[in-house]
């Protein structure tokens, strides 16, 4: 069975635009049209996986829900970069950086809904043209375009970089999602990720990659290896791995609620940013939603690195492989696709088992699961 609806919604952040509900089984999500195209709630199971704004919070921001980071995922080094001999230069938002590029906010044009017993397909249109503040800032003529699929246990996600309009300028861009996953007990506990890439980047003080790698199986990467399923209260976080491929999905496991989460990427997506932050005062709003209240952490896909303009072109191209920038050429669409899937835990399970369907004795943990 299946439902949805278009709610204007009286939060400062919807901007006055439409809420859009979908309804499949036990799957339940909520986007955002003119605050960033932001999926800011998916219930599984009557669960809900994401923090969640306060409602009289101005914008969603980079803070709530899955905000959708382009042209330029997480951190610009010093707010600018160059290519094809111009300078572009975005708003200084941490310090000396730029973080999390331009479209968090922007206000997306939903281009059709379609819908049946299986599976919505909302199509939405974000354009880059004169006149705007968007092409004011990166004034390369062009449309992002995204589709976003719900099912029974399944949201995808599939960005399309459209250079087709009369254009001669080729588009380089990075895409990523940024979701806030919640945890559902405190100090971090019965909740474990995994993120099977091959390197962690090595980053300055203000975490922007050096375009250095470290392979994530020898000793000295011992902390930031994710590669098998690991506790998030082990961890303090704030990276960039590369060496993601479509064949070793990350994964989400809370104990607590009885969920696994499948991220599972196009080829495209080489890269994942991991924010497992041990305290969250800083980040709390004076009016944070309860649901919130044991706090949350980031596990993010990403077609590049961060800084990925500025690193593809350092000591002359150097890096250019592991800084992964995309090019939509003229004429031509680029695109790639996320899919978070959800399934619940079984009765008794323990944390190899969900990794690797082995044994590990008595290493146990229990879910408490829903009907």
């Amino acid at each position: 069975m299946s439902a949805w609806n278009d709610n204007v919604s009286s939060a400062p952040w919807a901007r006055g635009g439409p809420i859009l509900e979908f309804s499949h089984g036990q799957t339940r999500v909520a986007v955002a049209p003119r605050a960033g195209f932001n999926v800011f709630s998916i219930q599984y199971n009557n669960v809900e996986l994401l923090r969640q704004p306060p409602p009289l919070v101005q914008s969603l921001g980079f803070n709530y829900g899955t905000p959708i980071l382009y042209p330029t995922p997480n951190r610009i080094r010093n707010g600018a970069f160059s290519y094809g001999g111009r300078t572009f230069t975005f708003p200084r938002n941490d310090g000396l950086q730029s973080l999390h590029a331009l479209v968090c906010d922007a206000e997306f044009t939903v281009e059709s809904v379609a819908a049946d017993v299986h599976r919505t397909v909302v199509s939405a249109a974000l354009p880059f043209v004169p006149g705007s503040r968007l092409f004011e800032l990166f004034p390369l003529e062009h449309t992002l375009r995204i589709s976003l699929v719900v099912e029974d246990g399944r949201v995808q996600w599939t960005y399309s970089v459209d250079n087709t309009s009369r254009t001669t300028d080729s588009v380089p861009f990075g895409f990523a999602l940024h979701p806030w996953f919640l945890l559902h007990a405190p100090a971090r506990a019965g909740a474990s990720l995994k993120v099977p890439a091959t390197h962690w980047m090595v980053a300055d003080d203000t975490l922007v990659p050096t375009g250095e790698l470290m392979a994530l199986d020898c000793d000295a990467a011992r902390h930031f290896d994710l590669r098998s399923l690991r506790p998030i209260a082990e961890v303090n976080l704030d990276h960039v791995y590369f060496g993601m491929r479509p064949s070793a999905p990350a994964e989400v496991v809370d104990s607590n609620c009885g969920i696994r989460t499948i991220i599972n990427s196009s080829a495209e997506f080489t890269h994942f940013v991991v924010f497992t932050p041990v305290s969250f005062d800083h980040l709390f709003t004076s009016d944070e939603p309860t649901v919130n209240r044991h706090g949350f952490f980031c596990i993010e896909p990403q077609t590049c690195s961060t800084d990925c303009h500025n690193l593809s072109q350092a000591q002359g191209g150097r890096y250019a492989e592991v800084a992964h920038l995309l090019v939509a050429p003229p004429g031509a669409s680029v695109s790639g696709t996320t899919t978070f899937s959800f399934e619940k835990l079984h009765q008794e399970e323990t944390v190899a088992q969900v990794a690797s369907g082995g044994s590990l004795g008595e290493q146990r943990f229990f879910c408490a699961l829903g009907s």
